[in-house]
């Protein structure tokens, strides 16, 4: 017997399942790799060390741990973007980017990525997938408004991040 050979055996045994399952519904599986996080290691401490990366996430709920404010999140260095800009949608990955056609709204629903099915079990409210924000200016995009007001910023009007390592802690532990 090679040593590791019945793992690695059973390893890409798994991954060709998860492969067949995922052409069968249409929908990518995600295997969260659950870990513990040191104890000393709090959300606004770990939010210290990435707070200058552009593109971080950092969603914390305020007030007391309940039911709707349970987990305070953190994501960085997301695996590629979606920018809005100009009316048009760019997809950035690396130092590539590539702007997607169509209008807006119909771009960003080609670049949506697939559908993303968890395991069974993940308890995580958010474990891989987009995150980021919409400005105000996106309503350009959705209705039609006199274009009265000037625009008093530079940022894009949809910015998503892909990311696929979160880190998350349950506010309560």
């Amino acid at each position: 017997r090679v040593p590791g050979a019945e793992r690695e055996a059973d390893e890409t045994r798994e991954a060709d399942e998860v492969r067949e399952a995922t052409t069968l519904v249409g929908a990518t599986v995600v295997r969260p790799v659950v870990r513990e996080l040191p104890a000393d290691l709090t959300p606004l401490r770990a939010l210290g060390a990435v707070e200058n990366s552009p593109h971080t996430i950092f969603l914390e709920s305020g007030g007391s741990a309940g039911p709707d404010s349970r987990w305070t999140i953190l994501a960085f260095d997301p695996l590629w973007r979606l920018e809005l800009r100009g009316g048009a949608l760019w997809r950035i990955e690396g130092s590539a980017t590539a702007s997607i056609p169509g209008t807006p709204l119909q771009a960003l629903a080609r670049a949506w990525p697939s559908r993303v099915a968890l395991e069974d079990g993940v308890r995580l409210p958010f474990a891989t997938g987009l995150a980021g924000y919409l400005s105000y200016d996106l309503k350009d995009q959705i209705e039609r408004y006199p274009h009265r007001a000037r625009r008093e910023s530079s940022c894009a009007d949809l910015s998503l991040g892909f990311y696929d390592a979160v880190w998350a802690w349950e506010r309560s532990s």
